[in-house]
């Protein structure tokens, strides 16, 4: 089985030619033998880049060509493929995805997908060499092949949606509430509208009043709602996002800043005419209140106070006023 021709030397020598013969440079990075290598046994791929134009190089995450390239691009997501040029105008990342188990028509829509991912990807960094040289015929040349097979690929993703499409029947929707740290993972017949969907949200979780926005890819308008989940493209799988619209907030402010207004108006308005009403009527002179009268205080007579208890003196005259708790002393 033919396949993709790598170069035979370490990154430094790889990226010298790249330099010095005007090339494409295609890393693919991946560990050995996984499922995405694939595409490069894909008969249009390695007619492409099998090419003068292109040097491609495979590196595995433990290798020391790896260590030195993961120096210049740091977080390398594996398996992923850069695409670079001397110029260094653009840098192409395509992160593929993971095998798993997809139906014939999935596998054949994914690949089509990454297929034109990596035209697009290569006609860019093809493109921008040729910008800054004087011969470019093999470079257009070039081009005008990655174009066409662009085309063909696009046409052949058209056919292949259609298919995958009328084979789904329901799709699974992850739908996030952000603002309410909610995740909700729900199953809908592909020809449901985007309205049931949000019918669903709104019996089923508590949003605060006022009007939301769903998000998916982008955000959908009005006549979306009317759409089946199939035309909208979010089957098998989608997650959209519900958020509160940010225009709705406002509100308060702008009912607070009118009741100002309102206030402001107010005092302008009423204070001159209150002023002008005090100097043609003039309000009756009212009497200083004076302070209420003292009340004469009568005092009450009062008897003044004896005490039974006497003491003993040496003077006998007085000695019969002496009494002990009222006996005469003289009787002591």
């Amino acid at each position: 089985m033919s396949s993709v021709k790598w170069f035979d030397g370490d990154s430094v020598q790889a990226l010298q030619k790249v330099q010095d013969e005007n090339c494409v440079f295609f890393a693919y990075i991946d560990k050995v033998n996984t499922k995405c290598s694939d595409i490069f046994y894909e008969p249009d791929i390695i007619q492409l880049l099998n090419n003068e134009i292109i040097v491609c190089f495979k590196m595995e995450p433990n290798s020391p060509s790896y260590a030195n390239f993961n120096k210049i691009f740091n977080h390398i997501t594996i398996p992923s493929i850069y695409v670079l040029e001397k110029n260094n105008v653009e840098q192409f990342n395509i992160k593929l995805k993971k095998s798993k188990l997809l139906k014939s028509n999935e596998v054949k829509l994914d690949f089509l997908d990454l297929k034109i991912k990596l035209l697009n990807a290569i006609y860019s960094a093809v493109k921008n060499i040729s910008d800054s040289l004087e011969d470019k015929e093999k470079y257009f040349q070039f081009m005008t092949n990655v174009s066409d097979k662009l085309q063909n690929m696009i046409v052949q993703r058209k056919e292949a949606i259609g298919g995958v499409q009328n084979l789904i029947k329901y799709t699974k929707i992850k739908i996030k509430v952000p603002c309410l740290n909610i995740t909700i993972v729900k199953e809908f017949e592909t020809t449901d509208t985007l309205n049931e969907v949000k019918m669903f949200v709104l019996e089923n979780i508590t949003i605060p009043k006022g009007p939301i926005k769903f998000i998916s890819e982008r955000q959908f308008t009005d006549e979306d709602f009317n759409l089946t989940l199939s035309a909208l493209n979010l089957c098998p799988t989608s997650t959209i996002y519900v958020h509160k619209d940010p225009s709705d907030q406002h509100q308060p402010i702008i009912l607070g800043f009118k009741s100002w207004i309102y206030g402001m108006f107010h005092i302008l308005i009423s204070h001159p005419f209150n002023y002008v009403r005090n100097i043609i009527n003039p309000p009756a002179a009212v009497e200083p209140k004076t302070p209420d009268h003292q009340k004469k205080t009568t005092k009450t007579k009062k008897f003044p106070f004896k005490s039974n208890i006497h003491t003993l003196r040496n003077n006998k005259s007085d000695d019969e006023n002496n009494t002990y708790n009222g006996n005469s002393t003289q009787q002591m």
